[in-house]
Formats: structure tokens, C-alpha cells, sequence
């Protein structure tokens, strides 16, 4: 009996050894750049060179790379949200009334993040914002929150929430960028005109109200220089119609969270705006409106790499939005109100062209930019995409 629990014994220790060595391997030959669970850049094993073996800094280095590429490390992150007791189906977590949050944003270094914003908004985004100012456009960096550091009282009570480290990461952006660079933040914004319930129930994307009140404070801006772009209410502006909306969350989960209809959406009133529409170099006919159940349905169809709208709207001024899929219902609204509104997408814009020379090309005056993500608002390999430099 002895002898088979000293068998027993070794087999599990052998098979121990095994599992540990194996991880160890299999964490030495990752090379993962971005964890798109987590919405941050990680800390690779080529970061560590001869020359900086010197460094002291290295060993900081190596210790942060063995924990960002850990072999297993989502499920591993997944399982210490479950064993947190979190309601969570995969990435989607359900909370009250039905509101669906992806799962929280984990910073793992947090200091190693801070200093790369630091960094990138001293250099990377100011550089931008000068270039485009010197060109005759404003340059605005509209930064939106993720739906949990804004619709908080409906998480879950172990959900960790984000919005403190949002609410700070924000202040390192307008503390390091330069006076060229316009921050807008939309959390400042809801906040200041007390509206709460500014995301879809089942999706990621800001929902009609919550674009609004976007909109509303760009038009202002363009406004305080010196334009008067006639703007009333949402429902003075638009017929407005509801339905149960088909959000990205929930198709995650084989929509099996049922909710009720939602504003979804929009017909403008006026019908004296003509405008042409083209798409990646092509004449459309796509509406900027739309009639489908998804917020790409609902607002211009889909994501671009360029689009450009020219409208009859002669006496305004022209607009440039650069991001993802959180200009798109921006755009709509804008081709409403502005002479030539352009879009492009640095996740497929293939062009070459930077967003310098989209501003000389079409004569900008306002560019919007919104490196925002499901993932993370500020994710330092987004702003970089999104700016054209990767």
C-alpha cells in the first residue's frame, strides 16, 4: 500500500513538474503585443536586450513580461472574475435592468500605462494637434468612457468598476498634451447635463441621447468661433422611432438577454439638405440613417475606412471625424449641419494618407478625434492606430 502512495506520489509531482515546465516554455515563446481582454499593451520578452541587461530597470522588465505573457493568462483572468462571483457569460457581464458590460478593465502595470500616456500625449498626440492647427483646423480629442465608468449604479456589486482610473487617466491626457489639443470628455458632459442612461442596454456604442449631448457641445464650440449653426432639440430635429435593438453584447451571448425597445432610429425632419455620399472612393447611395436593428444599421451603414460627404449646406464649416465605430452616429448627425463632412478608420484605411492631408484635402476646420474602444477608452495601441502611426 505503501509503495502505490509513493507511485501516486511521484506520478502527481512528475505531472506537477510537467505542467510548470510547460507553462514556462510556452510563456517564454509568447510574444503578445495587446491583450484585447484586458485593453492594454503588454510587456514583451524583446524589450530586453544586451545593452539593457545594464539597466536596473531590467529586471522590472523581465518581472512585468513574465506576468503579461503568462501562457493561459485570459483564462486565467477570466477564472478570477468568476471566483469573484461575478455574473458573467465569457466576456459579457449582465446587471441590473437588464445592462450588459463587458468585463472590467484590469490594468496590469499601471504605472508602466501612465507613463506611456504621459508620453504619447507630450509627443505622438500633440504632434498631430500642431501639424493640424497649423493647417487651419481645430483639433479635438473627444475621449468616451466605456459604458461602466458611466452607467455604475447598474453593475453588478463585485464588478470592478473603472471610473476612478478613467476619471485619472483623463487628467494625464489634458495635463501632458499641448494648448493646440481641444479635450473633450463625454463623461464631463453627462455629467454636466445630468443624463445617465447614455449607452444601449445590450451594446457598447453611446445611444441617441447620449450622441445628442455629444453633438449639441460640438456645435457649441464651432459655435463660440464664430458660426451660427442653427440646432434645436432631438425631437425638433428628427422623427424618432423605437425598437428592440440586436446590440453587440448580447450577441455575444446568443441574445439571451430580452429587453424592450429602445430609441434607435432617426428621420430628419428637414428635407432641405441634398448631400453625396462616397465610400471608400465610390459614389453611394447609402442613407446615413438607416432603418436596421444594429447601431452600424442605424447610423452609416458601416465602418469605412473613408467616407466623404459633401452637402449643400454652403455657409458652414467642414468636419473630420477619425476613430471607429464611435463617430459613426456623430457623422450622421454632422451631415446635417456642416458643409463637407469626412470620416476615416486607421483600422482599414489603407490610403497612405495621414490626417494632415485629409485636413489640406477637404479644407478642414474641425477634426474630431475618438480613439475609443469597447475594450478601453484610452488603450495607448488605439490612439496610435487611430492617429495613422501603425
Amino acid at each position: 500500500m505503501t509503495k502505490k502512495i509513493i507511485v501516486i506520489k511521484s506520478i502527481f509531482c512528475i505531472l506537477v513538474i510537467c505542467m510548470f515546465f510547460l507553462i514556462g516554455v510556452l510563456t517564454l515563446l509568447n510574444n503578445n503585443e495587446i491583450s484585447i481582454k484586458e485593453g492594454r499593451t503588454l510587456t514583451t520578452f524583446n524589450s530586453i536586450t544586451l545593452e539593457s541587461i545594464k539597466d536596473e530597470s531590467v529586471f522590472n522588465t523581465v518581472t512585468n513580461a513574465f506576468s503579461d505573457q503568462l501562457a493561459f493568462r485570459d483564462y486565467l483572468i477570466k477564472g478570477y472574475y468568476l471566483i469573484n462571483l461575478q455574473r458573467y457569460v465569457g466576456d459579457v457581464v449582465e446587471g441590473e435592468n437588464n445592462q450588459l458590460f463587458l468585463s472590467p478593465l484590469i490594468i496590469g502595470n499601471k504605472e508602466n500605462y501612465e507613463q506611456k500616456l504621459i508620453n504619447i500625449s507630450k509627443n505622438e498626440i500633440s504632434n498631430v494637434a500642431d501639424e493640424i492647427t497649423k493647417a487651419g483646423a481645430k483639433f479635438i480629442f473627444l475621449s468616451v468612457p466605456r459604458k461602466d465608468a458611466v452607467m455604475d449604479k447598474y453593475l453588478p456589486s463585485t464588478y470592478i468598476k473603472g471610473t476612478d482610473d478613467y476619471l485619472e487617466f483623463v487628467n494625464i491626457l489634458k495635463e501632458n498634451v499641448s494648448d493646440k489639443v481641444y479635450v473633450m470628455d463625454a463623461y464631463e458632459i453627462f455629467k454636466k447635463n445630468d443624463v445617465y442612461d447614455v449607452f444601449y442596454t445590450t451594446d457598447h456604442h453611446i445611444n441617441v441621447r447620449g450622441a445628442y449631448e455629444i453633438f449639441e457641445d460640438i456645435i457649441s464650440i464651432v459655435n463660440n468661433d464664430g458660426y451660427n449653426i442653427q440646432i434645436g432639440t432631438l425631437e425638433d430635429e428628427y422623427i424618432i422611432k423605437s425598437q428592440i435593438i440586436n446590440g453587440s453584447f448580447n450577441r455575444k451571448i446568443g441574445q439571451s438577454v430580452k429587453c424592450g425597445e429602445e430609441e434607435m432610429n432617426l428621420v430628419p425632419k428637414t428635407t432641405s439638405v441634398q448631400y453625396t455620399r462616397m465610400d471608400d472612393g465610390k459614389v453611394v447611395d447609402t442613407k446615413v440613417f438607416g432603418d436596421g436593428n444594429t447601431y452600424a444599421e442605424a447610423y452609416m451603414g458601416a465602418d469605412y475606412a473613408e467616407t466623404v460627404i459633401t452637402t449643400n449646406n454652403y455657409n458652414a464649416p467642414n468636419i473630420l471625424y477619425v476613430g471607429s465605430s464611435y463617430t459613426n452616429i456623430l457623422e450622421a448627425f454632422s451631415v446635417y449641419k456642416f458643409k463637407t463632412m469626412v470620416s476615416i478608420d486607421y483600422r482599414h484605411n489603407i490610403t497612405g494618407k495621414s490626417i494632415v492631408d485629409y485636413v489640406k484635402e477637404y479644407d478642414i476646420d474641425y477634426c474630431i478625434f475618438i480613439c475609443s474602444q469597447q475594450t478601453n477608452a484610452l488603450s495607448i495601441s488605439g490612439i496610435k492606430q487611430h492617429l495613422g502611426l501603425k
